[in-house]
């Protein structure tokens, strides 16, 4: 009896060496393969553009993104580093407040992830910001990670709530009215992803003339197709208070599982093996 235990306990031992080195080798290269980036562009450093402007609707001034068609040419910019609070429209003059023009806060030159950054108005001249993901894999789970942030449009004043509807697969429709996180309806035609997944990202609560900060946000995406549309769009409110969000660091990677729960699965295979074989050896 002892020697039938001791051998159970070696070839258990034999199937745990095989299964850490498996799980070794499996981490790893997770690891490598969690490094293979989905998004184009989402440090939105790549453009035509030569300092901060607008991107008007149906352009390509970012390279990977088109803005969606919308009411008139939309009110969606691109701020280059530290023109949030003097300019985001080149001369023509469209800023946020900031410290410095009458502000609540300082707004910093960049975001966490540094450089360029989107502005969007979230209830006046709505566009969404999209592109195609290529290369997924069916069935597999995917982080998207970015940040956001919020302001206000000088010469308005009103507290504010924003955040950033963020759609996943579907395909591009046109929409003539769209409700906002206030219950108020945004009316005009917008271009949307729709018939997928859509999240909507964390509120953010920004006080008359201020500014929120940046905050980090992670949602988690199943794809079900290889390749699938990517949408942002601004939404806020009231309508009249341009309530604006910000937008920057735009990151998808595969989602892989936790090197732990790997090493629970070996675990448990090597114990039903065991119990298997004793079942085996009384028969």
């Amino acid at each position: 009896m002892a020697c039938s235990f001791s051998t159970n306990l070696h070839a258990l031992r034999g199937f745990l060496a095989i299964g850490c080195a498996a799980l070794s080798l499996s981490v790893s290269t997770a690891a490598f393969a969690g490094q293979v980036e989905f998004v184009n562009n989402g440090s939105f450093e790549t453009t035509t553009a030569t300092g901060s402007t607008l991107l008007q609707s149906g352009t390509h001034a970012l390279s990977g993104w088109t803005v969606g068609a919308g009411s008139g040419n939309g009110y969606t910019f691109l701020a280059f580093p530290g023109t949030a609070g003097t300019s985001i429209n080149g001369s023509n003059g469209i800023r946020l407040w900031d410290k410095g023009n009458g502000g609540l806060n300082t707004i910093p030159t960049s975001s966490p992830d540094g450089g360029k950054f989107i502005v969007s108005d979230g209830a006046y001249q709505l566009t969404t910001l999209y592109q195609t993901l290529t290369g997924l894999s069916v069935g597999h789970l995917y982080q998207l990670r970015f940040y956001q942030a919020a302001g206000q449009q000088t010469g308005f004043t009103g507290n504010t709530t924003n955040q950033w509807q963020v759609s996943f697969g579907g395909s591009l429709t046109t929409v003539n009215s769209i409700t906002l996180p206030n219950g108020q309806t945004y009316s005009g035609s917008t271009q949307v992803v729709s018939g997928g997944d859509t999240r909507l990202s964390q509120v953010m609560s920004n006080t008359s003339k201020g500014f929120t900060g940046w905050s980090y946000q992670s949602m988690t995406f199943r794809a079900t197709a290889q390749n699938q549309l990517l949408g942002f769009l601004a939404l806020g409110g009231p309508l009249g208070q341009p309530p604006f969000s910000l937008l920057d660091g735009i990151s998808l990677t595969e989602q892989l599982p936790e090197p732990g729960s790997l090493a629970l699965v070996f675990l448990g295979m090597g114990a039903a093996g065991l119990m298997r074989q004793r079942r085996l050896k009384r028969a």
